[in-house]
Parts: structure tokens; sequence; C-alpha cells
């Protein structure tokens, strides 16, 4: 019998332990992740003023190309050159104005950029602009000119590296599915709906989700460690549940305004574990008395609050009438 309470208390411990070292090290994950942080904020923050800094590299770049577009020849511009078809000058001018005004339908926008880069083109070749293909030419040339500064500055495509989920996150997706497929108001969907609010407290209790509340269940657990408890609290994690269901239920209300302020989290915490547990070797001397001194307080019935206050005068039987 002996040996049966033995193994069983060491596979207790052990699956205690195993909890302690998962609890951890989602904890480590999520302070890691914290410290992290601020380095890839300013890591995009540097990216962002250089790719700022690029944005104005490339406008400037292009200012400059379309400069010498206009106001230069380009010599390895090629395109159809006059056959001498038109019998006057009139009917050249004509047929160029009318080219024109058949680009510009289609490219109101491009239209005075490839007017001025047709007018510098080299007067020997004679490039016939009367003809609407010849101005498509000259905009196919302009922008391929255009694409190859741009593309000195063009950052390569970056990969989305994929979202890694902890087994409560897994876990809790997996159940937003089952959910999905069940009617609601059935058995299935309130056992389903039922099994993920567990999930959803375990993983703000030993995954990490809540940061105070872990931070402050390792601090007691790193407090206990003693001469009499050399391996500290060992906290199981359905402890751990019970002890947050504690907090959201009727006996939780006293704790709930110092719970609510980050000044006092951590202390209320403290105390409401000691209440829970009904135990204080952790703490320091300091708590210990505060909470002794609260306990009292709250087990003074209102006669002897009256008397702690003077609202008793020792020779009467009722109330001092306050002063007005």
């Amino acid at each position: 019998m002996a040996g049966h309470v033995g193994n069983h208390t060491a596979t207790t411990n052990s699956s205690r332990l195993n909890e302690r070292i998962e609890w951890e090290k989602n904890f480590n994950k999520e302070q890691e992740a914290k410290r992290i942080a601020p380095i890839k904020k300013l890591e995009a923050e540097l990216a962002r003023n250089a790719g700022k800094i690029e944005a104005e590299n490339l406008r400037f770049e292009l200012q400059q190309l379309r400069y010498r577009l206009t106001h230069e020849p380009s010599q390895d511009f090629q395109a159809p050159t006059y056959d001498g078809r038109f019998n006057s000058a009139t009917e050249v001018e004509q047929a160029i104005k009318s080219a024109a005004a058949s680009f510009a339908a289609k490219h109101p926008e491009d239209v005075t950029l490839v007017t001025q880069f047709l007018r510098q083109q080299p007067v020997d070749v004679l490039i016939d602009a009367s003809r609407e293909d010849v101005w498509e030419l000259a905009l196919k040339y302009i922008k391929a000119k255009e694409q190859e500064v741009t593309s000195k500055y063009t950052p390569a495509p970056t990969v989305a590296e994929p979202e890694v989920l902890t087994p409560y996150q897994e876990r809790f997706a997996e159940l937003d599915r089952k959910l999905e497929d069940l009617k609601p108001g059935t058995r299935e969907h309130d056992a389903v709906t039922k099994e993920k609010y567990l999930w959803e407290l375990k993983q703000e209790t030993i995954g990490g989700g809540d940061e105070g509340f872990s931070l402050c269940m390792k601090e007691i657990c790193d407090d206990s460690v003693t001469s009499e408890y050399p391996d500290g609290l060992i906290i199981p994690s359905d402890v751990l549940i019970k002890f947050r269901t504690y907090l959201s239920g009727e006996s939780g209300r006293r704790y709930k305004a110092g719970l609510a302020r980050k000044d006092s989290y951590r202390s209320t915490l403290r105390r409401a574990w000691s209440n829970f547990t009904d135990t204080s070797f952790w703490a320091s001397l300091e708590e210990r008395a505060e909470w002794d001194r609260i306990r009292r307080n709250d087990s003074c019935s209102a006669d002897s609050m009256k008397r702690a206050l003077g609202c008793f005068d020792g020779s009467q039987k009722t109330p001092v009438r306050a002063i007005r």
C-alpha cells in the first residue's frame, strides 16, 4: 500500500513539475516577445525613414531623366522616318496635329511630355510625327527609361513569416471552427462553448495571456522557496483555474477594486492567493501583518467598529451624535 501511495505521489509531482516547466516556458516566450517589440518598432521606424529617403531620391532622379528627354535628343530612339507622302508643309502640319489629337484623347496626361520629347529629336533623322504609332513608340520609350530608374529603387518582395501558434491558441482556433458547424442552443454547442471558456481561462492563467497575473503567480512560486520548502510551490493548472474562478465570483468581490488599479494589483492578488489557499509562509512579514489587520477589520462587528472609531461613549449604550 505504501508503495502504491509513493508511486502516486511521484506521478503527481512529475505532472506538476511538467506544468510548471510549461508555464515558465510560455511566460519566458511572452517576456522575450515584449523585449523584442521595441526593437522591431525601432527597426520599422528606421525602415520608414529609409523609405522616405529612397522615395525622394527616386523623385529627383525621375525629374532629371524627364529633363534630359525633353531638352536633349535621344540618339537611341528608333521610329519610322518621314517618307515624303504629303504635297505641302500645310498637309504635314495638319497630319501632325491630327496624330497629336488622337494620341491626346488616349493619353491626356502624357501628351505634353511626348510632344516635348519628339521636338528634341535630331532634325536630320526626320521622324514622322504625323503617324500616331510614332507617338505611341515615343511614350513606350519614355516609360521604359523611367522603369530603368524605378527598378533601382524597388525593394525585393518580402515574404511574411507564418504565425506560430501556441498549443493553447491552436486548440482555441479548433474550438472556434467546431462552433461554426454547430447549431446554437444544442447540447453539443453548449459543451464546446464551455470547453472554449475553460481553454481561454487556461490561456490567461498559465499561457501568458495575462502578463500581470502570470508575473505575480511566478513571483509567489519564487518567493515560496525556503529551507522548509526547497523546491518552492508548484501550482497545478487546475488550481490556478479555480483561483481565477474564485476571483471572478462572489468571494472575489472584495478584491475587485484593488485588482482594477495598477498600483495595487500585485499586493491585492497576493493577498487573495493567501486567503484562497490559507497560506502565507511565502509572504514577507510586512505583508502578513497587513493581511492580519485586514482580516481583523473584516471580522469586526458594527458595534466594535464604532467603538474603535470613538463613536461610543464608555458610559453610554447609544451612539454619540456626530457634530454637524
